[in-house]
């Protein structure tokens, strides 16, 4: 592997839009700063617009650089990489595509009771194969 392959690799890791699923942490976070009191008579007028043109824009920037890395590296700016892996829609897991939404219970499962089996001898941990 090429030092330019490592480099783009630790930048990829930095702006993946899975990190976009803690927006809503930081609208509950801000929550104060966010809201105005509230106006019955003109409900726009409570939303602090400008606190959320800087928020959105916080977040605009790794949109940003997430589409610039995926432009510099397969030559469009959306998320392909993951079908560009040879014959990977013809994995059974995949049977519905790589992403789709009834995959989720499955992945519940394996988040809260898939721990990971605990040894005696180094690394003390072994994951859960079954995710």
């Amino acid at each position: 592997m090429s030092t330019q392959q490592k480099e783009s690799g630790k930048m990829g890791s930095g702006i993946r839009l899975a990190t976009i699923l803690s927006f809503p942490f930081f609208l509950i976070y801000t929550y104060d700063r966010l809201y105005k009191p509230f106006n019955i008579k003109n409900i726009l007028n409570s939303i602090n617009i400008r606190f959320l043109f800087f928020l959105g824009f916080g977040v605009a920037i790794f949109i940003l650089l997430n589409a610039i890395y995926n432009y510099a590296r397969f030559e469009t700016p959306l998320d392909i990489s993951y079908y560009l892996i040879p014959d990977i829609l013809e994995e059974p897991w995949y049977q519905n595509g790589i992403f789709d939404i009834s995959y989720i219970p499955r992945h519940l499962k394996v988040i809260f009771w898939g721990l990971p089996k605990l040894i005696d001898e180094f690394p003390f941990l072994l994951p859960s194969w079954h995710g």
